[in-house]
């Protein structure tokens, strides 16, 4: 439902849904996993933009919005938990707002947002009774930051679109389990460690496209993304961390118009130019061995300079 005037515009979006789980069984250590679950979700969203223009071709605008959504568990995180430890749905409370200014040449898009989560599901390296790793609730975590999108075409044969977000990401009283080899009962040892931060969630994620056309239908575009540091888990161990990287990649891309095929799209794209050597995602293992803490690790290493091309035909 919506309303809109001259300057204006209000929505509101109601939803509700129902997931029903009904799950019989064993799993293979031939233990049942028979359980039902029940959950009523409702995730209502609403929002308010104001747009005023200053000059013919300038136009401002606020807005803010709010809404509640829910995750509820997949069914391995229901089938690998514990009877007494089956985890529960997360609630997130989002609120946003933003300032766009957009004129004929340029565009600037300016959002700050706050996510607040009830029981957010995330991995504590907390195990089930057969050693397996298990999604856990955590009862308090944030994600907050400001995300800044730009356009700028100062002439027809030049774009440059610039992209960045700055977040900070955390839970709240957090409790971290790691597994006790030298405990003959197989309990994993805890240490609360307070306010953490999330793990895979870079404080920085910026992107930055330079594309020229040169002739009509022919754009070449330079296009870089960088990621800042992310920590393979939540105990935010500075030991424990995929390194920042910026990757750069070259577009070609022709599109020729006939009148048998309406498009005919010719491309061409140089991945990783300058060969950056870089991973953008790793598993993490934790024990305790001889009363000493012992990580083992992988990464995943992206591939080097690349190539790809092929044809794209678009029929009427």
């Amino acid at each position: 439902m919506s309303f809109s005037s001259e300057h204006v515009y209000t929505y509101i979006d109601l939803q509700y849904r129902i997931i029903y789980y009904k799950i019989r069984g064993i799993n293979e250590s031939l233990n049942t996993v028979d359980q039902t679950h029940l959950w009523n979700f409702f995730n209502p969203k609403a929002g308010i933009n104001y747009s005023w223009k200053a000059k013919k071709s300038l136009t401002h605008s606020i807005y803010t919005s709010f809404a509640i959504a829910h995750r509820e568990p997949t069914r391995s995180d229901l089938t690998e938990s514990d009877p007494d430890r089956r985890p529960v749905p997360e609630r997130m409370y989002d609120v946003e707002a933003g300032y766009r200014l957009t004129a004929n040449t340029f565009a600037v898009n300016a959002n700050a947002y706050f996510m607040y989560y009830d029981n957010q599901l995330v991995l504590t390296g907390e195990i089930n009774s057969v050693g397996a790793a298990i999604m856990t609730n955590v009862k308090k975590s944030f994600r907050t930051g400001i995300e800044i999108i730009t356009y700028y075409k100062p002439v027809r044969w030049f774009t440059w679109n610039l992209n960045a977000a700055f977040s900070m990401n955390k839970i709240l009283d957090y409790t971290d389990y790691v597994d006790d080899w030298d405990s003959e009962t197989g309990e994993q040892r805890t240490a609360k460690l307070g306010t953490s931060t999330i793990s895979f969630s870079p404080a920085i994620v910026a992107g930055n496209d330079f594309t020229f056309t040169p002739v009509k239908d022919f754009n070449i575009s330079f296009i870089t993304k960088f990621v800042s540091k992310q920590y393979l888990d939540n105990s935010q161990d500075e030991n424990l961390v995929i390194k920042p990287y910026c990757v750069s990649n070259l577009h070609f891309d022709y599109t020729l118009r006939t009148r048998a095929i309406s498009e005919i799209g010719f491309f061409f794209h140089i991945n990783n130019i300058f060969n950056h050597k870089y991973a953008s995602n790793a598993w993490i293992y934790k024990f305790y061995s001889g009363n000493e803490l012992n990580y083992s690790a992988g990464y995943y290493p992206q591939a080097g300079i690349n190539f790809i091309g092929g044809i794209r035909l678009k029929f009427q």
